[in-house]
């Protein structure tokens, strides 16, 4: 069995009477890659809050792999907003963490993974006049250069390309790492996640599965979307959910158009994807 690097159990969380955070349980195994995904306000940075002691919850319990007297040892954080000196310049604040993990800067630089995050072109550049890209590579080296063994990322994608993110998933995920993360990308999600947990006005949806879990659970492998602004007569049968103007039918394969009677041209047809998951969740006609 596994080896539980997070634990939470029945967490809440309240800030006069509202509820952020609702009963939330689940646990985060060593090696795994842990995406916590929801829409903005669902609650994620407060989880994480919670997770890395930062704030203290209403109620539930949090225990963290190689925690010591209330402190998380052998960790990497990137938070979704940058905590870094804006007045040093780059290659002065990757001198002082390196510091402050008893390496030396010279071999930091020979590593390669300066180069890999893109930081070389930036190294005299101050931190106050980096783009949120940069910003965002240079706080990630920052998270893994004392190689931790859980690594836990608060919206650290956001404003990077994908093929940046493939160039430094491997020294992201170190090996056998654990990383914990939020993201809006739901083509990161279902590209490097083992499990996935969705997160709703502070409450799960269901038990975490991995994406292939997700997306099995789904009534169909395929979906055809239609606008409801068509304004198309009634369907052969009520749409799996509605979201954003749409209609979303799941069905099995092509065939299964015909038996939708759809009076239009207008619609798509393609693979389920692991947002459709989150939504038929949320929004499921019955």
């Amino acid at each position: 069995m596994a080896n539980k690097v997070i634990d939470l159990h029945g967490i809440s969380y309240a800030v006069k009477e509202k509820e952020i955070i609702k009963n939330v349980s689940f646990s985060v195994e060593d090696g795994d890659t842990f995406a916590l995904i929801g829409e903005n306000g669902s609650g994620k940075s407060t989880l994480i809050d919670i997770i890395l002691k930062d704030i203290k919850p209403n109620s539930g319990t949090v225990s963290i792999k190689g925690e010591h007297n209330g402190k998380i040892l052998d960790i990497g954080v990137v938070y979704d907003k940058l905590p870094l000196f804006p007045m040093l310049k780059v290659s002065e604040i990757i001198n002082f963490f390196s510091g402050l993990q008893g390496k030396d800067p010279t071999v930091v630089e020979e590593s390669g993974l300066i180069e890999i995050f893109g930081i070389n072109p930036i190294m005299d550049s101050m931190i106050k006049n980096l783009s949120q890209g940069e910003g965002q590579r240079l706080s990630l080296l920052l998270a893994v250069l004392h190689n931790p063994s859980l690594l836990v990322l608060d919206e650290a994608f956001a404003n990077l390309d994908p093929l940046v993110i493939e160039r430094i998933w491997p020294y992201l995920k170190g090996g056998h790492r654990t990383v914990f993360y939020t993201a809006h990308n739901w083509k990161i999600v279902e590209k490097y996640a083992t499990k996935v947990a969705f997160l709703w006005h502070g409450a799960l949806l269901g038990e975490p599965r991995t994406p292939e879990g997700w997306l099995s659970s789904l009534p169909g492998k395929r979906k055809i979307t239609i606008s409801s602004a068509n304004e198309v007569p009634e369907y052969g049968r009520k749409p799996s959910y509605e979201y954003d103007g749409q209609h979303i039918y799941f069905v099995e394969s092509e065939k299964d158009i015909n038996d939708l009677n759809i009076n239009t041209h207008n619609y798509s047809y393609s693979n389920v994807e692991l947002v459709d998951a989150y939504l038929y969740n949320i929004y499921a006609v019955k």
